[in-house]
């Protein structure tokens, strides 16, 4: 019953209108835990002009419009979208909750973007389109370039443009609360949209929604709310950091818990994930040196159609594939669940049937032994997908040496750094690290800090955590990663950490509870290192230079 209960539009919009329909407009719609604690904070008695720049189907205005049937108050609302379907929605959703309201209201469809306003606002409150850089037209980030007078990168995620433009349509004193992925804290794009904020807000907190379940229905996303007063932040403004998971209903008492951090100390090229966590590893970083100071980062092998360029050991003899066309291959995550690989681990996978060797041709005439193979390929479409399409050879897979170190690029709980002892080759499952050292010692002595607890917290900081608590590490995300510069450390501590490395690889084949026990010998090592470590690590210059 959509009289009685407004919110099933949303329900009843989502199981109408194509999921296509939705991810080409951007639109993810509002929780009503969230949306009811974004009125909260947002709507009190100050506020007489309220804009909804992506106004979806009126979660925020509604809500209003339920709360101005309980007070006698004279407020104008407006809300702005692209799609006209959001609009009708809207309306029919504010004319439920209190239609006496409606002749303050204004519905105007248009792109936010490009709308110029002739009044300000007491409070801005979205759930801005979620669109990426390619989805929509660039032409827009020149204008808003422009008119605001900022730079943007073109990668900017359409969401973060609301954002900024936003704040410049508020009255000053005025207020802004978005719901948000958490991007921008750890993004480069995010780095223009925090300076931003800075300069020209006080911020006033920082939510952290969905880091264990999603915000967002069908978006592996981390939701952030943020609330914005717009006023120069004074110099002892402290900005308000909140973990929120767990709470199914948001109060506003949430905004008595949490992190503090002056506003003046932010960094907005700093990723700001790091304040949200109870043990803040900042006070380690200083001690650190980022990763691509000693090692190289690369990409798994891209294939194009991983079905057709990795292989059975059934299939190799089936068409008789010579050796010499083929390198055995990590193809999966979940082919390696240690934190070391053997070529043990690959001949049990090979005997179990899983495809362990990859297509490794580099022949400007394919072998008459492969050509049959090759020739099942073509039935089956291969050479028209896009990555062999646009190769010289379609069959000719990307070059990589192995890596002494591979990289999970995803992971939830474990997230792991893995010694390759077999050293051979990985698909994009895997990051790849090349030390700029060969020595297995020290080799193991970085894997050890890598895999500590303090290790994965700071590479959580650096990498992406989407909805459901789904972690990502790009290689850029890689390359600034903090490590500890075991180059510099000394024989003793180095053989320490690598016969703590090699008991983690043995517990991990074991127990989680003998792992988690060699992890925490592993962090009293890494802790006792930090402390005796200066603060601007002794060979930063030299790798510099």
């Amino acid at each position: 019953n959509i009289i009685k209960y407004p919110d099933l539009i949303d329900q009843l919009y989502q199981k109408i209108i194509p999921r296509e329909y939705c991810r080409k407009f951007g639109q993810f719609f509002t929780p009503a835990f969230v949306a009811d604690f974004m009125v909260s904070w947002g709507f009190t008695e100050d506020v007489k002009k309220i804009l909804d720049p992506g106004v979806g189907t009126g979660v925020f205005l509604s809500r209003i419009a339920r709360v101005l049937k309980k007070r006698n108050m004279d407020v104008e609302l407006v809300g702005i979208d692209i799609d006209p379907l959001l609009l009708n929605a809207t309306y029919i959703r504010i004319a439920i909750e209190n239609k006496e309201i409606l002749d303050k209201v204004a519905l105007i469809k248009e792109n936010y973007l490009l709308w110029k306003p002739n009044t300000k606002f007491d409070l801005v409150i979205s759930n801005p389109p979620y669109m990426k850089f390619h989805s929509y037209d660039r032409k827009i980030i020149d204008y808003l370039v422009s008119k605001l007078d900022l730079e943007l990168t073109k990668l900017t995620n359409i969401y973060a443009l609301f954002m900024v433009k936003s704040l410049s349509e508020l009255k000053e004193g005025g207020k802004a609360t978005f719901i948000t992925p958490s991007e921008y804290l750890y993004t480069d794009y995010g780095e223009i949209t925090k300076k931003f904020l800075l300069d020209n807000s006080s911020l006033i907190a920082l939510v952290l929604v969905g880091l264990d379940n999603t915000v967002f229905e069908n978006v592996m996303t981390t939701g952030l709310i943020t609330l914005i007063k717009k006023e120069k932040a004074n110099p002892t403004h402290e900005v308000l950091f909140v973990n929120a998971e767990g709470t199914a209903n948001l109060e506003l008492s949430v905004l008595d818990r949490g992190k503090k951090i002056l506003q003046r100390k932010l960094d907005p090229y700093n990723k700001w994930l790091m304040y949200f966590f109870d043990e803040n590893p900042d006070q380690y970083l200083n001690k650190l040196i980022p990763l691509s100071l000693i090692a190289d980062v690369d990409r798994g092998i891209a294939t194009g159609f991983n079905e057709f360029f990795t292989l059975d050991e059934k299939t190799v003899q089936k068409y008789k594939i010579p050796s010499a066309c083929l390198k055995p291959v990590i193809s999966k995550a979940k082919h390696c669940p240690n934190y070391d690989f053997t070529m043990s681990d690959w001949e049990r996978l090979k005997q179990e049937g899983e495809r362990v060797y990859l297509l490794y041709c580099f022949t400007l005439d394919p072998p008459e032994e492969l050509r049959e193979y090759l020739s099942y390929g073509e039935k089956i479409g291969v050479p028209k997908r896009y990555l062999t399409y646009h190769r010289k050879r379609w069959w000719w897979v990307e070059k990589r040496e192995p890596a002494p170190i591979l990289v999970l690029v995803f992971s939830r709980e474990r997230m792991r750094f893995v010694y390759n002892k077999a050293m051979i080759l990985s698909l994009t499952p895997f990051h790849l690290i090349y030390p700029k050292f060969s020595d297995e010692t020290t080799i193991k002595a970085l894997l050890a800090y890598l895999n500590s607890n303090i290790g994965g917290k700071i590479a959580t900081i650096y990498g992406r955590v989407y909805g459901t608590g789904l972690k990502k590490l790009e290689p850029g995300d890689l390359e600034r990663l903090p490590v500890l510069n075991v180059t510099e450390l000394t024989r003793d501590d180095l053989k320490l950490l690598a016969n703590l490395f090699d008991e983690l690889c043995k517990a991990s084949r074991q127990s989680e509870s003998l792992e988690e026990a060699v992890k925490s010998k592993i962090d009293e090592a890494v802790l006792s290192i930090l402390m005796r470590t200066s603060n601007f690590p002794k060979g930063l210059l030299k790798f510099i230079s």
